[in-house]
């Protein structure tokens, strides 16, 4: 261990680490940006090995995204799974934020991928990120509401009698 610190062996590992880091954070945002415009990158990182993603409004949840991701094997964390309030009972955190706060974010992990391997899954992300939403539209009217974005509306401007939920039986 002496001999490891003396000669500053960690040193250049994480050195290393960083470089590596930093590029495949650059490849996976800048492959997301290019595969789907819709879908946002909150901060582009500066350190670690995630990216997170807010998904629009009409994407419903992450997680519900998630479930028809993972049948073509994507996946990612919902965003609700990284809230530390997760779970907790009541309208509102601890935090003060909506239960819902992280409903629409997502983290992906880009830790042990090489930019490949990046690339490829963005674009993977994307087309199931399209089909979900084209499949999704396609409930939506079925249900009676004339758009995402109409839907996307009634969500916004939820009530509390219907728990945020629109009440035309999209969800039955």
């Amino acid at each position: 261990m002496r001999c490891a610190m003396s000669e500053r062996i960690a040193d250049q590992v994480l050195s290393k680490l960083n470089k590596a880091y930093c590029r495949r954070s650059q490849t996976l945002c800048q492959a997301l940006l290019r595969a789907e415009p819709r879908i946002q990158i909150v901060h582009p990182p500066l350190g670690g090995y995630f990216v997170w993603l807010q998904f629009p409004p009409e994407t419903g949840s992450a997680a519900e995204f998630l479930t028809f991701c993972c049948e073509d094997g994507v996946k990612f964390l919902p965003g609700v799974k990284c809230d530390p309030f997760h779970g907790d009972t009541g309208d509102e955190a601890y935090s003060g934020l909506p239960a819902d706060a992280f409903s629409l974010y997502a983290r992906f992990c880009f830790a042990d991928m090489d930019e490949q391997l990046l690339e490829e899954g963005a674009a993977m992300f994307a087309r199931c990120f399209q089909q979900f939403l084209q499949d999704r539209s396609k409930d939506i009217e079925t249900a009676g509401w004339s758009s995402l974005r109409d839907l996307a509306n009634a969500i916004e401007t939820r009530t509390p009698q219907t728990n945020g939920l629109p009440s035309k039986g999209l969800f039955d």
